[in-house]
């Protein structure tokens, strides 16, 4: 008996951390996966690495954030102001059912959408004037 349940623990131990692995989402893989190179500043392998994640769980309010930093630094103005926008939504949406997910910090992400929609008004404009659809003023 005693073997029989040496050899139990011995391969729970042995299954145990690819259980672990198993367990965690792809999504999740791909979300941290996405954090990681935002870190290390390679923002189109980060962005994406979050969009794969986002089609699995379309709900991370921290991904949609990760993702418009992405996009943010990528220029790619209109791609971050729509996640910076979703993220406030899934956010509000989370408190309002009461969930223990930490909330947002609404003022920096305020800000920054506010900053991103500036851009991408101020490249529209820019693209406007090159393309000769509309004259500079003088």
């Amino acid at each position: 008996m005693r073997h029989v349940l040496a050899r139990i623990t011995l391969l729970c131990l042995f299954l145990a951390p690819s259980a672990v692995v198993h367990a965690v989402g792809a999504d999740e893989r791909d979300f941290s996966k996405g954090e990681n190179l935002l870190k290390q500043k390679q923002y189109a392998e980060a962005r994406a690495s979050l969009k794969a994640g986002m089609q699995k769980d379309p709900s991370n309010v921290q991904a949609h954030l990760s993702l418009a930093e992405a996009c943010r630094s990528l220029e790619a103005w209109a791609c971050a102001e729509e996640h910076y926008e979703t993220a406030l939504q899934l956010d509000a949406k989370s408190g309002a059912i009461g969930s223990t997910q930490p909330r947002l910090r609404k003022e920096t992400v305020w800000r920054s959408l506010e900053e991103v929609t500036a851009w991408r008004l101020l490249n529209d404009a820019k693209e406007m004037v090159s393309s000769g659809k509309v004259s500079p003023e003088k």
